[in-house]
């Protein structure tokens, strides 16, 4: 494949996706049509099929696209501005996060990658909320953090609703009390 056609398969993956995040800030995934997809980036709706299989794919390649774009609050912060932070982000993108977190049981070994390459800018803001915390702990912060999130879209609550207690949780990973010394 030569260098223009591989620049040219580029754009037409780009312009794919700006046709589904314009339509995905408008309507549900669910609502979401490929043709209609297709009709907005001026290609078939097979060549969307062909460049991401489905429309599962599609709305997770936005979806995780978005959560990438999180930007942390300004040093020096806290936990627990970090915490609302990504709160707020996710609440901004709440149909697509749900999408995420729902596909998040079975996708394939590169999506994973894909969403662990979208924590980072989160991991860095918890890190440098905490500098004392092992990486392990920022590692499980991010857990109870998805794990509240995903409890809470589940149930359908506002991502609002969730903050105190989602924060708790957080809070409580990456600073455990420690145990008195037994005398």
């Amino acid at each position: 494949m030569s260098e223009d056609q591989m620049r040219d398969r580029v754009r037409t993956r780009e312009r794919i996706l700006a046709a589904a995040e314009d339509l995905l800030s408008a309507r549900s995934a669910r609502e979401l049509k490929v043709r209609e997809v297709a009709a907005h980036a001026g290609v078939s709706a097979s060549l969307v099929v062909q460049y991401f299989l489905s429309k599962d794919a599609l709305v997770l390649d936005v979806g995780l696209r978005r959560m990438a774009e999180f930007s942390p609050p300004p040093p020096p912060s806290d936990p627990k501005a970090v915490v609302a932070a990504m709160l707020e982000a996710d609440a901004a993108n709440a149909s697509l996060v749900r999408e995420v977190l729902r596909q998040s049981w079975w996708w394939p070994k590169e999506a994973e990658t894909a969403f662990q390459a979208a924590l980072e800018p989160r991991r860095k803001a918890l890190r440098a909320a905490c500098p004392a915390a092992p990486s392990g702990q920022v590692e499980a912060a991010l857990s109870a953090y998805f794990e509240g999130l995903r409890k809470c879209l589940i149930e359908t609550k506002s991502i609002h609703d969730c903050l105190a207690s989602m924060t708790t949780g957080v809070i409580a990973v990456l600073e455990p009390k420690t145990a008195a010394p037994e005398f």
